[in-house]
């Protein structure tokens, strides 16, 4: 299995890796938009999940287009390392649940109550939508509400983190959009920058056309 952790948004990844704890040397190859995926071994499930600015773990197969892909050139070939606990442990925002009476879990996270009564409402369970669903795009809104600083990063790599759900039938585009709008008010970078540089920054993570 390989992993790739790879920077987005033209922001340092390897900065969060720094900080997050040595990575073993291993192959590292360059993406034809200027990215960078390092791959790792692992024999244990591997979740796919944003743990840090710039910085997303991906579980293989999904995503990435191994060389030899046009564009996809390998910078360092080595055997690959395995996949260090501190990194398939790391940090992730956390999405808080508790038990309703006589219910399922379900997820309430931190999100704002209406913002969360929204979520249920534009991914309504269905036969392909399932609570699992509804939880991850609580965490994925949750990544962009809880950002402080470099907010449109994080609005731009939760809108990223939802392509794989709309690409899935679990999410609409524009229910997406709807709701990371919705995250731009609240946390404040709508009064910012103002709802042009909103709606870019949500639109590009999302891979919609201005």
């Amino acid at each position: 299995m390989s992993t790739p952790a790879r920077p987005h948004n033209n922001v340092d990844g390897f900065g969060t890796l720094a900080q997050l704890g040595p990575l073993p040397e291993t192959r590292r190859v360059r993406t034809p938009t200027g990215g960078m995926h390092i791959y790792l071994q692992s024999n244990r499930p591997v979740r796919s999940r944003v743990i840090g600015p710039g910085l997303e773990l991906r579980a293989a197969n999904q995503y990435v287009i191994a060389p030899p892909s046009p564009g996809y050139v390998v910078i360092n070939d080595v055997p690959l390392a395995r996949l260090p606990d501190w990194l398939f442990d790391g940090p992730t925002l956390p999405v808080k649940e508790k038990k309703r009476p006589g219910g399922p879990l379900v997820a309430t996270a931190e999100l704002p109550k209406p913002l969360y009564l929204k979520v249920l409402r534009l991914v309504p369970l269905s036969a392909v939508v399932t609570r699992h669903h509804q939880r991850r795009v609580i965490g994925i809104l949750n990544i962009a509400l809880q950002r402080q600083d470099h907010r449109n990063d994080g609005l731009n790599i939760a809108g990223f983190c939802m392509r794989e759900l709309i690409r899935n039938g679990i999410i609409s585009s524009p229910a997406a959009e709807e709701l990371l709008i919705e995250v731009a008010i609240l946390n404040g970078y709508a009064t910012k920058d103002g709802f042009i540089a909103v709606e870019k920054t949500i639109r590009s993570g999302l891979g919609l056309a201005p």
